[in-house]
């Protein structure tokens, strides 16, 4: 297995957490994966992803946040988890985490 480190640990605990609290099973979410990306994502796949035996690459962090339908504070702690800020445009980032502040706010009123 791959020495994780602390970040690294982060997103496979992210990852499973975002699995488990949507009671999926692995091929499940491989499954959405691949209706999201036109790829063929298996169980084993997510697997090692979530013990840490692969590392993500970029396009697969997008997959799996689009294919969980994270939104807003929830994708961008997922991003964060996985430290690739850097795949969000800047702009969209921007106007994401206002609407996110702005709602926030409007809740507490």
């Amino acid at each position: 297995m791959i020495a994780k480190s602390d970040s690294g640990t982060q997103f496979y605990r992210a990852l499973y957490d975002l699995r488990t609290a949507r009671a999926l099973t692995q091929q499940e979410v491989a499954d959405k994966m691949s209706a999201v990306s036109g790829l063929n994502w298996n169980s084993s796949s997510l697997s090692r992803l979530e013990t840490g035996s692969r590392e993500p690459h970029p396009e697969t962090i997008l997959t799996l946040a689009d294919a969980f339908e994270l939104e807003g504070l929830e994708r961008f702690r997922f991003f964060a988890a996985a430290q690739r800020w850097e795949e969000v445009p800047p702009s969209e980032a921007l106007a994401r985490m206002y609407a996110v502040i702005e709602d926030e706010t409007e809740d507490a009123a």
